[in-house]
Protein backbone atom coordinates (compact mmCIF):
# COMPACT_ATOMS: atom_id res chain seq x y z
CA UNK A 1 0.00 0.00 0.00
CA UNK A 2 2.91 2.26 0.67
CA UNK A 3 4.36 1.76 -2.54
CA UNK A 4 1.30 2.25 -4.48
CA UNK A 5 0.85 5.76 -2.63
CA UNK A 6 4.26 6.85 -3.38
CA UNK A 7 3.30 5.85 -7.20
CA UNK A 8 0.21 7.78 -7.16
CA UNK A 9 2.09 10.45 -5.24
CA UNK A 10 5.34 10.85 -8.06
CA UNK A 11 2.75 10.33 -10.86
CA UNK A 12 0.82 13.57 -9.08
CA UNK A 13 3.06 15.49 -9.23
CA UNK A 14 4.58 14.33 -12.70
CA UNK A 15 1.06 15.34 -13.80
CA UNK A 16 1.51 18.75 -11.81
CA UNK A 17 4.59 19.66 -13.69
CA UNK A 18 3.07 18.58 -16.57
CA UNK A 19 0.04 21.02 -15.83
CA UNK A 20 2.25 23.60 -14.67
CA UNK A 21 4.85 23.43 -17.72
CA UNK A 22 1.94 23.56 -20.20
CA UNK A 23 0.68 26.21 -18.04
CA UNK A 24 4.00 28.32 -19.04
CA UNK A 25 3.90 27.22 -22.50
CA UNK A 26 0.68 28.67 -22.79
CA UNK A 27 1.51 31.69 -21.13
CA UNK A 28 4.71 31.83 -23.69
CA UNK A 29 2.27 31.38 -26.33
CA UNK A 30 0.07 34.08 -25.56
CA UNK A 31 2.82 36.34 -25.68
CA UNK A 32 4.71 35.18 -28.34
CA UNK A 33 0.94 35.49 -29.80
CA UNK A 34 0.47 39.02 -28.40
CA UNK A 35 4.22 40.09 -29.63
CA UNK A 36 3.33 38.77 -33.28
CA UNK A 37 0.23 40.68 -33.06
CA UNK A 38 1.98 44.16 -31.92
CA UNK A 39 4.89 43.18 -34.95
CA UNK A 40 1.90 42.38 -37.51
CA UNK A 41 0.22 46.32 -36.28
CA UNK A 42 3.64 48.00 -36.79
CA UNK A 43 4.53 46.05 -40.11
CA UNK A 44 0.90 46.94 -41.46
CA UNK A 45 1.14 50.81 -39.93
CA UNK A 46 4.27 51.25 -41.47
CA UNK A 47 3.43 49.62 -45.05
CA UNK A 48 0.56 51.73 -45.15
CA UNK A 49 2.84 54.99 -44.16
CA UNK A 50 5.05 53.61 -46.69
CA UNK A 51 2.28 53.70 -49.07
CA UNK A 52 1.03 57.10 -48.51
CA UNK A 53 4.85 58.65 -48.58
CA UNK A 54 5.14 56.99 -51.91
CA UNK A 55 1.30 58.15 -53.33
CA UNK A 56 2.11 61.62 -52.16
CA UNK A 57 5.38 62.39 -53.00
CA UNK A 58 5.94 63.97 -56.88
CA UNK A 59 8.85 61.41 -57.24
CA UNK A 60 8.27 58.09 -58.78
CA UNK A 61 9.96 55.03 -57.03
CA UNK A 62 11.45 52.58 -58.94
CA UNK A 63 13.83 49.20 -59.26
CA UNK A 64 15.57 47.99 -62.00
CA UNK A 65 17.89 44.44 -62.54
CA UNK A 66 21.25 45.50 -63.75
CA UNK A 67 21.12 44.29 -67.19
CA UNK A 68 19.23 47.54 -68.57
CA UNK A 69 15.84 48.91 -69.27
CA UNK A 70 15.83 48.58 -72.81
CA UNK A 71 14.87 44.83 -73.18
CA UNK A 72 14.15 43.92 -69.23
CA UNK A 73 11.61 44.70 -67.14
CA UNK A 74 11.29 47.36 -63.85
CA UNK A 75 10.72 44.75 -61.17
CA UNK A 76 9.10 47.98 -58.97
CA UNK A 77 7.08 51.18 -59.77
CA UNK A 78 5.25 53.23 -57.14
CA UNK A 79 1.67 53.61 -57.82
CA UNK A 80 2.10 57.67 -58.17
CA UNK A 81 3.16 56.57 -61.67
CA UNK A 82 -0.36 56.60 -62.42
CA UNK A 83 -0.47 60.16 -61.59
CA UNK A 84 2.56 61.49 -62.58
CA UNK A 85 2.41 59.24 -65.84
CA UNK A 86 -0.97 58.34 -66.59
CA UNK A 87 0.37 55.08 -66.77
CA UNK A 88 -0.20 51.95 -64.69
CA UNK A 89 2.81 50.66 -62.45
CA UNK A 90 2.28 47.39 -63.93
CA UNK A 91 3.14 48.48 -67.39
CA UNK A 92 6.53 49.00 -66.58
CA UNK A 93 6.84 45.71 -64.80
CA UNK A 94 5.16 43.27 -67.14
CA UNK A 95 5.32 44.81 -70.62
CA UNK A 96 8.72 44.15 -72.31
CA UNK A 97 10.32 47.12 -73.73
CA UNK A 98 7.68 49.84 -72.01
CA UNK A 99 9.86 52.66 -71.05
CA UNK A 100 12.30 52.47 -74.09
CA UNK A 101 9.26 52.78 -76.09
CA UNK A 102 7.80 55.55 -74.49
CA UNK A 103 11.17 57.73 -74.69
CA UNK A 104 11.31 60.35 -77.10
CA UNK A 105 12.95 58.56 -80.43
CA UNK A 106 15.41 61.41 -80.23
CA UNK A 107 16.37 60.86 -76.79
CA UNK A 108 16.89 57.71 -76.53
CA UNK A 109 19.61 56.73 -77.68
CA UNK A 110 21.49 59.06 -75.38
CA UNK A 111 20.02 57.95 -72.57
CA UNK A 112 20.42 53.99 -73.58
CA UNK A 113 24.15 54.63 -73.40
CA UNK A 114 24.57 56.39 -70.57
CA UNK A 115 22.26 53.89 -68.73
CA UNK A 116 24.59 50.97 -69.63
CA UNK A 117 27.22 53.25 -67.57
CA UNK A 118 25.46 52.63 -63.83
CA UNK A 119 25.96 49.20 -64.48
CA UNK A 120 29.91 50.08 -64.11
CA UNK A 121 29.03 51.86 -60.35
CA UNK A 122 28.17 55.24 -62.50
CA UNK A 123 25.62 57.11 -61.46
CA UNK A 124 23.21 58.01 -63.86
CA UNK A 125 21.36 61.65 -63.97
CA UNK A 126 19.46 62.77 -67.62
CA UNK A 127 16.75 64.08 -68.35
CA UNK A 128 14.77 63.38 -71.55
CA UNK A 129 10.74 63.22 -73.10
CA UNK A 130 8.75 60.76 -72.05
CA UNK A 131 4.95 59.69 -73.61
CA UNK A 132 1.94 60.61 -70.78
CA UNK A 133 -0.79 58.31 -71.10
CA UNK A 134 -2.58 60.75 -72.65
CA UNK A 135 -0.40 61.14 -75.52
CA UNK A 136 1.84 63.97 -74.90
CA UNK A 137 5.22 64.32 -73.97
CA UNK A 138 6.10 65.72 -70.73
CA UNK A 139 10.12 66.13 -69.29
CA UNK A 140 11.31 63.54 -66.97
CA UNK A 141 14.44 63.89 -64.49
CA UNK A 142 15.73 60.20 -64.16
CA UNK A 143 18.25 59.81 -60.91
CA UNK A 144 19.63 56.39 -60.28
CA UNK A 145 22.26 54.46 -58.36
CA UNK A 146 23.63 50.74 -58.62
CA UNK A 147 22.61 48.95 -55.26
CA UNK A 148 25.17 46.34 -54.22
CA UNK A 149 24.70 42.62 -51.85
CA UNK A 150 27.46 42.08 -49.38
CA UNK A 151 29.16 40.28 -51.42
CA UNK A 152 30.08 43.53 -53.74
CA UNK A 153 27.79 42.31 -56.71
CA UNK A 154 25.95 44.37 -58.58
CA UNK A 155 21.76 43.59 -57.05
CA UNK A 156 19.92 46.45 -58.68
CA UNK A 157 19.64 49.40 -59.15
CA UNK A 158 17.32 52.20 -57.55
CA UNK A 159 16.02 55.26 -58.91
CA UNK A 160 13.20 57.60 -59.00
CA UNK A 161 11.36 59.94 -61.61
CA UNK A 162 10.17 63.49 -61.38
CA UNK A 163 7.84 65.97 -63.64
CA UNK A 164 10.51 68.70 -65.05
CA UNK A 165 8.22 69.83 -67.74
CA UNK A 166 7.44 73.18 -65.79
CA UNK A 167 11.11 73.66 -65.41
CA UNK A 168 11.65 73.11 -68.96
CA UNK A 169 9.28 75.47 -70.21
CA UNK A 170 10.27 78.14 -67.62
CA UNK A 171 13.84 77.50 -69.14
CA UNK A 172 13.16 78.19 -72.57
CA UNK A 173 10.58 80.63 -72.07
CA UNK A 174 13.86 82.41 -70.52
CA UNK A 175 16.09 81.49 -73.37
CA UNK A 176 13.47 83.23 -75.69
CA UNK A 177 13.82 86.33 -73.28
CA UNK A 178 17.21 86.31 -73.54
CA UNK A 179 17.87 85.91 -77.12
CA UNK A 180 15.38 88.67 -77.88
CA UNK A 181 17.15 90.94 -75.50
CA UNK A 182 20.22 90.06 -77.27
CA UNK A 183 18.78 90.52 -80.71
CA UNK A 184 17.71 93.91 -79.60
CA UNK A 185 20.87 94.67 -77.77
CA UNK A 186 22.78 94.05 -81.14
CA UNK A 187 20.08 96.01 -82.46
CA UNK A 188 20.27 99.33 -80.51
CA UNK A 189 24.45 98.35 -80.81
CA UNK A 190 23.90 98.70 -84.86
CA UNK A 191 21.98 101.99 -84.51
CA UNK A 192 24.15 103.48 -82.38
CA UNK A 193 27.20 102.53 -84.53
CA UNK A 194 25.18 104.17 -87.30
CA UNK A 195 24.62 107.33 -85.39
CA UNK A 196 28.41 107.45 -84.14
CA UNK A 197 29.69 107.07 -87.99
CA UNK A 198 27.30 109.66 -88.69
CA UNK A 199 27.91 111.85 -86.06
CA UNK A 200 31.69 111.50 -87.31
CA UNK A 201 31.03 112.38 -90.29
CA UNK A 202 29.09 115.62 -89.22
CA UNK A 203 32.57 116.24 -86.55
CA UNK A 204 34.36 115.68 -89.86
CA UNK A 205 32.34 117.94 -92.02
CA UNK A 206 32.02 120.97 -89.50
CA UNK A 207 35.81 120.68 -89.35
CA UNK A 208 36.23 120.86 -93.16
CA UNK A 209 33.74 123.85 -93.33
CA UNK A 210 35.55 125.22 -89.60
CA UNK A 211 38.80 125.12 -91.56
CA UNK A 212 37.62 126.49 -95.20
CA UNK A 213 35.76 129.01 -93.53
CA UNK A 214 39.83 129.89 -91.67
CA UNK A 215 41.37 129.97 -95.12
CA UNK A 216 38.63 131.95 -96.51
CA UNK A 217 39.07 134.62 -93.87
CA UNK A 218 42.86 134.32 -94.17
CA UNK A 219 42.56 134.89 -97.89
CA UNK A 220 40.10 137.82 -96.98
CA UNK A 221 42.75 139.64 -94.79
CA UNK A 222 45.61 139.12 -97.26
CA UNK A 223 43.74 140.85 -99.92
CA UNK A 224 42.05 143.91 -97.62
CA UNK A 225 45.60 144.36 -96.20
CA UNK A 226 47.32 144.26 -99.91
CA UNK A 227 44.31 146.55 -100.65
CA UNK A 228 46.05 148.67 -98.39
CA UNK A 229 48.95 148.52 -98.92
CA UNK A 230 48.43 149.24 -102.51
CA UNK A 231 45.96 152.51 -101.50
CA UNK A 232 48.87 153.37 -98.97
CA UNK A 233 51.69 153.42 -101.72
CA UNK A 234 49.13 155.39 -104.36
CA UNK A 235 48.88 158.17 -101.87
CA UNK A 236 52.71 158.04 -101.11
CA UNK A 237 53.03 158.42 -104.88
CA UNK A 238 50.53 161.23 -105.86
CA UNK A 239 52.20 163.42 -102.56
Amino acid sequence: VLGVSVLFGLVLMRQLAVVNENSLLAEQLREELAERKIAEQLLQLNQERMKFLLSATPAVIYTASVQGRENSRHTFVSDNARVVFGHAPSAFTTEPGFWSSHVHPEDLSEVSGQWLDIAQGERFVHEYRFLTGDGRYCWVRDEARLIRNRAGQAAEIVGYWTDVTMRKQMERALHKANEELESRVQARTVELSRANASLLREIEERGRAEQALRESEARSRAISELISDFAFSVRVEAN
